[in-house]
């Protein structure tokens, strides 16, 4: 037997109700007039490490972001097929410049990381690349993912791998260059360089790192399930810096973790419309503007 639910006549509902799953909500980054010059890069230092064998913060005052000075004026459909260069070290580009071996030789690279869903590289496309990397001498790592929301997986190991291959290339006085790529160039590797932004150079966080993305290269798409990944890392990044500003820092006991969610759990509901410009139902008799609503909101 169905049940008609009829609204109250005292109240009138503001939204349409939906059976779908909840969304998290859209992250909004705010662009950037690409075609104007940076004359000053606002995060140009590389955090120190406190494993030697990662820290890169040589490389402080080397100019190793001077190319993010650079507006991309030029950006033609033909780019998305080209690999574009990030830092002084670090290339980000699709499998077709992984495998072009004019554009491995003239730019010295010399560590190649692919980043590839699992059932879009195929082994003829993986051998292609492998074969390139070869003819130039390049070192060669491909990373499969079931989805990109896997990404946030491999972002650390990442890191790992780009910053002790520079840092062992700088004790061994050798030049290297790093090119991360996947399938277009314009997804998976584009998140995976933002989160590498987000990790080693100071002041980065999620917003700057997509926007010094895209500042290279104009094409990189970041979907709302990469900026959710992304948007988590920095937390991640966060709690993991603050953790070790902090030496001793213990969990906390059982009684206190007790408290805490005793606290939590005396928290009014309140707190779900703070900054929000209407109520979930509203009374049908009143026909007021948006200033108005939040009067009536507050009062009641």
């Amino acid at each position: 037997m169905e049940t008609n639910h009829i609204p109250s006549a005292a109240a009138l509902r503001e939204y349409t109700y939906s059976l779908a799953l909840p969304q998290p909500p859209q992250i909004y980054i705010p662009g950037e007039p690409w075609a104007t010059p940076h004359e000053e890069v606002p995060h140009d230092r590389i955090i120190s490490l406190s494993d030697p064998a990662l820290d890169i913060s040589f490389l402080n005052g080397t100019g190793f972001a001077k190319v993010l000075r650079e507006p991309m004026i030029d950006w033609e459909y033909q780019c998305r097929h080209e690999a574009q260069q990030i830092l002084s070290f670090l290339w980000i580009g699709p499998k077709s410049a992984a495998r072009d071996r004019y554009f491995l030789t003239d730019n010295n690279i010399t560590l190649m990381i692919g980043i590839a869903i699992s059932h879009s590289m195929t082994e003829r496309m993986q051998k292609t690349v492998v074969a390139a990397a070869n003819s130039v001498g390049a070192a060669y790592h491909l990373l499969q993912l079931g989805h990109q929301r896997d990404c946030i997986r491999i972002f650390a190991h990442c890191m790992m791998t780009i910053n002790a291959y520079v840092r062992r290339a700088h004790d061994q006085g050798a030049e290297c260059n790093v090119l991360v790529y996947c399938d277009t160039g314009n997804d998976l590797a584009p998140t995976v360089i933002a989160a590498y932004l987000m990790e080693i150079v100071e002041g980065v966080k999620m917003n700057d790192a997509i926007l010094m993305t895209q500042r290279r290269r104009f094409s990189s798409a970041f979907s709302d399930d990469a900026k959710q990944v992304l948007l988590t890392y920095e937390g991640i990044i966060k709690a993991q810096r603050e953790m070790g500003h902090q030496p001793g820092c213990q969990m906390l006991s059982d009684t206190e973790m007790a408290d805490k969610r005793k606290r939590s759990n005396t928290v009014t509901d309140d707190e779900r419309f703070d900054g929000r410009y209407n109520a979930p139902f509203v009374d049908p008799d009143l026909d007021i503007d948006m200033e108005d609503d939040l009067d009536h909101i507050c009062q009641s």
